[in-house]
């Protein structure tokens, strides 16, 4: 890599020449040109499936950023897009939770999605003698799906890597980790080039293990953005420059019906092409279910 001003003593900064910028683009092309590993992990199957999101798919060795702002549904979505990879593409899918909640607590929300019953109902256990018969067989075909969680608190990069591999042993091609602001102790704004460095080993095990990380990030609930922009990382932007694809949910404070929330995931940031206009869902706010907004 050919550098401009590599004098230690010269206070100059260093400029890199477009013949490396192309040269590390040439790398990364012919490593997934030359292996036949790089399949694109559909979320629907070949015969297009009208789901949530159709045409969103990701690479194996892509890094993917959610984000969204605090309760606003990031965890909600990323049990609906696991639950869809692992049912409707049979993806194994990893689940690692370094935050506030426990593999139980994801638990009970997926299978509230899975089964249609509202979560309140599953806590209590209120059921008659039918309904727990549709539970039991719900949480059986559940039970069949290869979904692997693991709640680490504050994980570190090393457990982390230890974790991604065994998963990785299991058939597990894409990781969900919930959430950013749990993957370091550190939290001085001065320390965010220590930060920047993590992100980009966990980008690297990304391709280093062909799986696709997704990787949720809390925004600043003080912007004064309508909805989640670029902009919103503030001193994380190198969220925004290592991430091959940046997403966007939100969920509005404003009801469809009495049961459905009007929602919309934003693609901001696609390497695999341009951003996509928003994608209009709709959240069951008894079931945590996403789906497709009809007729948009």
């Amino acid at each position: 890599m050919k550098r401009i001003f590599e004098n230690a003593n010269e206070y100059y900064p260093n400029y890199i020449s477009i013949d490396s910028i192309l040269e590390d683009n040439l790398k990364i092309i012919e490593y997934r040109y030359e292996k036949e590993k790089n399949e694109k992990v559909y979320i629907s199957e070949h015969k297009k499936i009208h789901t949530f999101l159709d045409d969103l798919f990701f690479l194996k060795g892509d890094f993917v950023v959610l984000a969204g702002k605090p309760k606003k549904g990031k965890t909600t979505f990323s049990l609906n897009l696991a639950l869809h990879l692992a049912t409707i593409n049979k993806t194994p899918v990893g689940y690692i939770s370094c935050g506030e909640n426990d593999s139980f607590i994801l638990g009970r929300k997926l299978l509230s999605i899975h089964s249609g019953f509202p979560v309140s109902k599953i806590r209590t256990s209120f059921f008659k003698k039918d309904e727990f018969n549709v539970l039991r067989k719900s949480i059986n075909e559940l039970s069949e799906k290869k979904l692997f969680f693991n709640d680490f608190p504050n994980i570190k990069y090393d457990d982390f890597k230890l974790v991604a591999k065994e998963m990785v042993s299991q058939g597990v091609k894409v990781i969900f980790i919930d959430s950013y602001e749990y993957l370091f102790e550190i939290t001085n704004e001065s320390v965010s080039s220590m930060k920047e460095h993590y992100i980009k080993k966990y980008k690297a095990l990304a391709r280093q293990l062909n799986i696709t990380i997704i990787l949720n990030v809390s925004l600043s609930d003080s912007s004064k953005n309508k909805e989640p922009a670029i902009s919103d990382f503030k001193n994380n932007m190198y969220l925004s420059r290592l991430a091959d694809m940046i997403l966007f949910i939100q969920i509005e404070d404003k009801y469809i019906d009495n049961d459905y929330i009007f929602s919309k995931l934003i693609i901001a940031k696609n390497y695999l092409g341009p951003a996509e206009t928003p994608v209009y869902l709709m959240l069951n706010s008894r079931t945590f279910k996403i789906e497709k907004l009809p007729g948009l």
